[in-house]
């Protein structure tokens, strides 16, 4: 058995942000497939939720397997 055959790679990330009208910080953790760059992460969030007005932290947690299928 291959790893890759049943397993994707992916890295989790937390980022902070701040969203329009929202007088708090949001903390959310999202898992993407390809490993980038924090300034990678804040681009293709900003870019996918609008309402979002400024991403004050992004951290890279860990690296993980995602699984491709359950059954």
């Amino acid at each position: 058995m291959i790893i890759e055959e049943y397993w994707k790679d992916v890295t989790i990330y937390y980022v902070t942000f701040k969203a329009d009208n929202v007088l708090r910080k949001i903390s959310r953790t999202f898992v993407l497939e390809e490993n980038l760059t924090e300034t990678e992460v804040a681009k293709l969030i900003t870019a996918r939720f609008p309402h979002v007005e400024q991403i004050l932290q992004v951290e890279e947690c860990e690296n993980a397997f995602l699984a491709k299928e359950l059954s």
